[in-house]
């Protein structure tokens, strides 16, 4: 009897030794799976505020190794955006606002700044406005590394490929605006007109800032210069051969018309081959 007692307790033990390796690995694993959730959350909030940087002195990115890392974070941010879109009541109601109410619409509470806790990092992603400063600022840089200005050197200057990069996730950026509720679209279309007169107030830098002031002499030249330029047109006029009447007479009757000596009579008499056959055609039959 007390063997098989024995063999009992021993079974019963191993069974908690079991149950007990289960607990421990179960634990191991969402340690595991927290610890990694815990690191991608903090790569991307280290990775989303040394971006500022770039935003705040874009020259860094001619640069090698700032501009793989300027692509690096972008990717990934573009990325987590894509991922977690917002989907509010707003969106909903995005196609039935026109006109006025469209532009009163964008008229909210704003923030000139967000705090840099990494715990307000998810929270601030779900943020809209905090969405659109972010992704304005992309398009801004973007611009910014396209374009010609002339107080950048000689070096600053960047390749196709990287021209290549910079208009897909230009692409993208507009894609997520759009997407961005409330009014996503119409606030890409005012993003793009903004971007396109700050691009012609950089040509106008570029010439060196020209005065938009018209002189009264220059205007004064340009109507001398229009009044000669008609009085001569007058003269060349004027100056071309007329046709004799004999001539036009000849040319005419070989045509088998008749010149009246008058461009409108000549027209008239000229509408039929004979007048008389005009006169009875069933068409003057009608009445007035």
């Amino acid at each position: 009897e007390s063997e098989p007692m024995e063999i009992e307790l021993i079974v019963e033990e191993k069974e908690k030794l079991e149950v007990e390796k289960k607990k421990d690995v179960d634990e191991e694993k969402k340690e595991d799976s927290v610890s990694v959730k815990a690191e991608k959350e903090f790569a991307l909030y280290s990775q989303f505020w040394k971006l500022q940087d770039f935003f705040r002195c874009p020259t860094q990115c001619y640069e090698k190794e700032q501009w793989e890392k300027f692509c690096e974070f972008t990717t990934h941010i573009i990325q987590t955006f894509s991922k977690k879109k917002l989907d509010t009541r707003a969106a909903k109601k995005e196609n039935s606002v026109h006109g006025k109410d469209q532009a009163a619409s964008f008229v909210d509470q704003y923030f000139a700044k967000y705090l840099t806790n990494q715990n307000l990092l998810n929270l601030q992603l779900n943020d809209s406005n905090f969405r659109r400063y972010v992704l304005v600022q992309y398009l801004i840089i973007f611009q910014y590394l396209q374009t010609n200005v002339k107080f950048k050197t000689e070096t600053q200057v960047i390749s196709t490929d990287q021209t290549k990069w910079i208009d897909e996730n230009r692409r993208r950026v507009f894609k997520l605006i759009e997407e961005t509720p409330p009014n996503g679209k119409a606030f890409a279309l005012s993003v793009k007109s903004i971007l396109k007169r700050e691009q012609i107030w950089i040509g106008w830098k570029n010439e060196g800032c020209p005065s938009f002031v018209i002189k009264k002499e220059e205007i004064k030249q340009e109507d001398t210069e229009k009044k000669a330029a008609e009085l001569e047109s007058k003269k060349e006029k004027s100056r071309k051969r007329k046709i004799p009447l004999g001539e036009l007479m000849k040319r005419d009757h070989k045509a088998k018309k008749i010149n009246l000596g008058n461009k409108g009579l000549t027209k008239l008499w000229n509408l039929s081959p004979d007048n008389l056959g005009a006169c009875k055609a069933q068409e003057r039959n009608f009445l007035p």
